[in-house]
């Protein structure tokens, strides 16, 4: 029963990693705003910097607050099913914050278990790590556009995603290129995290090793 257990805590801690690494590349604005220029959205969309600027960080701070607000671009208009869209992906992301606690205990569990000596619930961390995101990292690199897609597809039961931009306008100033972006970081920051348990790990089994 324990060792099922721990292969849960195992499972649970490798999600809340992933789902860590999605809400910290969310929260880091600064790649948008380098965007911003790289990408020239300002004359992709024909409004303004500041504008864009605005309403970008008016949709971070929807997405990341627990605040039952109404959706409200500042200064945008937006449709029904625009609307209904956000308060999806808002829906989502704080279901990553939920995840992200759980894990949390799972982790405080496996790292118990590895002062006691059994270090194999983080290796099992260290090797879910790892084949997640080469799973996603391939295709992602192959083929971003049908992955992009395909993640909608999976995550949403409506087809409020495709947005039009006369209704929507909104879209105009979040280009594919912008998502592919964060998509690397995400793959990054969870590579960081990755060798950064995996000398957590090396560290306990050193430690294991000296005892024995």
């Amino acid at each position: 029963m324990k060792k099922v257990f721990m292969n849960i805590c195992s499972f649970l801690v490798t999600i809340a990693i992933i789902s860590t690494a999605a809400v910290t590349a969310l929260n880091f604005r600064e790649i948008y705003y380098i965007d911003v220029y790289r990408l020239d959205i300002p004359e992709m969309s024909g409004y303004t910097e500041q504008e864009i600027i605005e309403n970008y960080n008016y949709l971070i701070d929807y997405n990341t607050s627990f605040d039952d607000k109404e959706f409200k671009l500042p200064s945008m208009k937006f449709s029904r099913e625009g609307k209904i869209h956000f308060e999806e992906v808002r829906n989502i992301f704080h279901l990553l914050y939920y995840i992200m606690g759980i894990g949390l205990l799972a982790f405080i569990a496996i790292i118990y278990e590895a002062f006691k000596g059994r270090t194999k619930p983080l290796k099992n961390v260290l090797k879910m790590l790892i084949i997640l995101p080469v799973i996603v990292a391939i295709p992602m690199m192959v083929a971003f556009d049908k992955v992009f897609v395909l993640f909608h597809k999976i995550m949403f039961r409506n087809d409020y995603w495709i947005f039009d931009p006369v209704l929507d306008p909104v879209i105009n100033i979040l280009p594919e290129e912008f998502f592919y972006h964060e998509a690397l970081l995400i793959v990054s920051l969870t590579v960081i995290m990755w060798i950064a348990l995996l000398i957590a790990y090396r560290i306990f089994s050193d430690r294991v090793e000296k005892q024995s």
